[in-house]
């Protein structure tokens, strides 16, 4: 049995939509954007919190991403990773099998390292989702990620400048309403987007050796949600380990 926080009801309407949205693609991410709401609404604030929240920020984005990306590919074709495949490569030249506890970790590197970069990702989900870039939101998310005149990108903002930690201030409070603003539009296009992750399962369970990608986009693409749960366990034929909720 799920035990849900006990202070969820100090989230406004907003934080409640964005917490349970993001709750179906994981917990992970629910988890750092309900800290991250903690923390700023904590009195008296912490002396770290634009950077602990900078970081919860910089967390739930980059988890986004990995299951928003999926929206842009075509589900039936594989899509190829040139640094994994030079990995593999170099390994196999090497003599190094592909399940060598070092080949395994070149690997992971390759798969998490040789996607595309932080703004053209963001770019190619926009256009999968329907949202032009001129977009309010688009427009902040980019923002968020490639920074700009006198805005910090999320990595900046997870880390201290010089010796001084940064304070809440106007500027940290004027980015703290634009993440939620990003979060609520963003996750409301992923919500209903879900017959994509179907898709991209199917061709998982088609494969009879999976590859060390394959468990990566498992793992990290598909939201961990009963209606992705249900589909692949159902399809797998292991029905003991569906959720027990209602079809």
């Amino acid at each position: 049995m799920t035990v849900e926080p006990h202070d969820l009801h100090l989230l406004d309407e907003r934080q409640q939509r964005i917490y349970d949205r993001l709750k179906k693609a994981g917990d992970g991410p629910a988890a750092f954007f309900l800290d991250a709401c903690r923390m700023v609404r904590l009195e008296p604030s912490l002396e770290t919190t634009t950077h602990m929240v900078g970081h919860c920020v910089r967390e739930i984005e980059s988890a986004l991403r990995d299951l928003l990306v999926p929206l842009s590919r075509d589900p039936h074709k594989d899509t190829t990773n040139e640094q994994l495949v030079e990995i593999r490569q170099i390994l196999a030249a090497a003599g190094i099998p592909d399940d060598d506890p070092r080949s395994l970790r070149w690997q992971e590197i390759a798969v998490e390292e040789g996607g595309e970069n932080h703004k053209n990702e963001i770019q190619t989900i926009l256009a999968a989702v329907g949202m032009a870039e001129s977009d309010e939101v688009a427009v902040n998310w980019l923002k968020l990620a490639a920074g700009a005149k006198k805005v910090l990108r999320l990595h900046d903002r997870a880390h201290r400048s010089g010796l001084s930690a940064r304070p809440i201030d106007d500027e940290f409070r004027e980015f703290w309403w634009q993440v939620q603003a990003v979060l609520d539009a963003v996750l409301e296009r992923f919500e209903a987007r879900y017959l994509v992750y179907i898709e991209i399962l199917k061709r998982l369970l088609e494969k009879n050796q999976p590859t060390v990608e394959d468990v990566a986009t498992l793992k990290n693409e598909i939201p961990r949600a009963l209606v992705t749960h249900r589909y692949f366990f159902r399809a797998a034929g292991i029905s003991s380990m569906v959720p027990n909720a209602a079809a």
